[in-house]
């Protein structure tokens, strides 16, 4: 029995190595279809030691708990979730199963936008600098654009954005879900925003509005 037990612990660790999609501080994503094809008990032992790999591997994840979160992918439910001790979660969304410490309202920021700019954001450094002469690159902004009031910020009820081929707004979250952003980075990133419309999102989304002119080109990094 500890045998079978043992060899079910190895072979659950090789394919939890298959299955991640994305890993960084109390995140993991896992992609749904390595782990509907397994077993159920093998999906136990998946979940089981992907919570530890997210950071919960120092708290008490009950079988229960992780039934819940099998359950759940089992169910196909997409936006639903589990909560897990610790302040961590567990949802299932487009992205696949994403388990992630919840971020608390306290720690919310808001940086008024300036160039240069230098500020610690998520665990990151937010940057704004200026390009170098003769700079050509889609990802510059036009600091001329950028309309007084501008913060980067996180993710707020109401957010939304305009995309250059598509007549309209759209719902920050809709996007966010298209591009397959896992749950437990969408509350973390920095968002360059006036109101709730949106002007920059790292790596995915730079606004018509402000995109590089002839005006004065700067260019946002998050690392």
């Amino acid at each position: 029995m500890a045998l079978y037990g043992s060899f079910v612990d190895s072979l659950a660790e090789d394919i939890l190595r298959g299955a991640v999609v994305s890993r960084g501080a109390n995140l993991i994503v896992l992609a749904i279809d390595k782990l509907i094809t397994q077993p159920h008990v093998m999906r136990l032992s998946i979940v089981k030691k992907a919570t530890a790999l997210a950071g919960a591997g120092g708290i008490e994840v009950s079988i229960e708990r992780v039934e819940a979160i099998v359950n759940l992918v089992e169910s196909g439910a997409m936006g639903k979730s589990v909560d897990i001790p610790g302040g961590y979660e567990a949802r299932l969304d487009h992205a696949g199963l994403s388990i992630y410490k919840k971020e608390r309202a306290a720690t919310e920021l808001e940086i008024p936008f300036a160039c240069p700019l230098s500020a610690p954001f998520g665990g990151r450094t937010l940057t704004v600098a200026q390009a170098g002469e003769g700079a050509a690159d889609r990802n510059f902004i036009d600091i001329t654009k950028v309309s007084a009031g501008a913060v980067f910020r996180q993710r707020r009820a109401g957010d939304w954005l305009q995309l250059s081929n598509v007549a309209g707004r759209k719902k920050l979250k809709e996007f966010l879900v298209d591009r397959k952003v896992p749950s437990g980075q969408r509350g973390k990133m920095p968002l360059l925003a006036i109101g709730n419309e949106i002007l920059w999102i790292p790596g995915i989304y730079l606004s018509p509005g402000i995109a590089a002119g002839i005006g004065k080109l700067a260019v946002i990094t998050w690392e």
